[in-house]
């Protein structure tokens, strides 16, 4: 990765942490040896498996879930360069922002990763299947592919999400970015529709573009609010 790109990076996810929301999840099957770094660092209690506790023998192997709050700026410093530094095929990590407990976004992810075969599926057996929904290609299709339903109570829990880039031409320099707007819905570049009591959530997806230090805008969406369905 180009030094200069990912000093960039560094810096605009330390900003990003200054509101004590910052997350990442790492897959221990492609960098276990960062994983088990990460510890030097972070206390036990803030790197937690993402699998459930039947498959705990494989959670070397699986994803982990990093809260990195609460450090200091050397040591995120060191955190964050060695999560990117080591993401040669830029599929290895997401980073999230939640004020959710990180308990409650294990619980909230743990409900992707162990997905049930549809009614209708060819599978003959009806075990739940491990879905790699924390590997950047997958999330990245799973939120473009969606219906904006699923789409909302996915992105629930988070205040952004992003992961690099899917197209391998802009995957050094650019991520994509999931967030919830901060506009006011008065503002939004798009028809509200008739009812628009009950949808009080504006989303965007973005492309954060570090070479031209530029959030380049994609596309506006106006999602249900179902933070009131959250298990709290």
């Amino acid at each position: 990765m180009n030094g200069q790109l990912l000093e960039k990076k560094i810096s605009w996810l330390e900003k990003q942490s200054l509101n004590g929301k910052l997350y990442c999840i790492a897959d221990g099957a492609l960098i276990s040896d960062v994983v088990q770094a990460m510890g030097h660092y972070l206390p036990a209690s803030n790197i937690v498996s993402l699998f459930k506790q039947s498959d705990y023998k494989l959670a070397s192997n699986g994803p982990w879930l990093c809260d990195l709050n609460g450090l200091k700026s050397d040591e995120l410093q060191s955190v964050i360069r060695l999560l990117l530094s080591d993401d040669r095929h830029a599929k290895s990590v997401c980073w999230l922002a939640s004020d959710q407990p990180i308990f409650k976004i294990k619980q909230h992810l743990s409900d992707y990763i162990y997905a049930l075969p549809a009614e209708n599926s060819t599978f003959i057996e009806s075990k739940p299947r491990w879905w790699r929904i924390y590997d950047p290609r997958v999330l990245d299709t799973f939120l473009s592919c969606s219906d904006d339903s699923k789409k909302s109570l996915f992105l629930s829990c988070f205040e952004w999400v992003a992961y690099v880039d899917s197209n391998p031409f802009l995957a050094d320099q650019s991520w994509v970015v999931w967030q919830q707007d901060v506009i006011a819905l008065s503002e939004s570049l798009i028809a509200l529709p008739e009812d628009s009591s009950a949808c009080s959530v504006v989303y965007s997806v973005s492309r954060h573009d570090f070479e031209k230090d530029k959030l380049l805008p994609v596309r506006q969406m106006i999602f249900p609010d179902i933070s009131k369905d959250l298990v709290v």
